[in-house]
């Protein structure tokens, strides 16, 4: 199902952890094929924004995760949360030391 977003995410999260979760190249194409295939779903940009944090790239992290809240409407029940994970992100980069523990 070349254009279903749920497959694209099922095959990226679960090459992310066969690889001990290694963000590997098979793995981010998946999750972007999630996205291109429905860019309204939270779940593959979340994901893949978080494999990036994992995997040291941070601030690709970031502009995934700051693309995602842009597009999220504000009633959406997981807007909180994302924007929570953007500023602890954001906290980390910035070098101001470990984030705060989630709630």
């Amino acid at each position: 199902q070349p254009r279903s977003a749920e497959a694209w995410l099922a095959l990226g999260t679960n090459l992310l952890a066969h690889a001990n979760g290694v963000l590997t190249p098979a793995a981010e194409e998946a999750f972007r094929r999630a996205i291109a295939a429905d860019p309204a779903h939270p779940a593959a940009s979340y994901f893949l924004g978080m494999a990036l944090a994992q995997n040291e790239r941070l601030d690709e992290a970031r502009a995934t995760w700051a693309a995602l809240l842009e597009r999220t409407p504000p009633a959406a029940p997981w807007r909180a949360g994302l924007a929570e994970s953007l500023a602890r992100l954001d906290q980390l980069i910035a070098g101001l030391g470990t984030p705060p523990p989630r709630r």
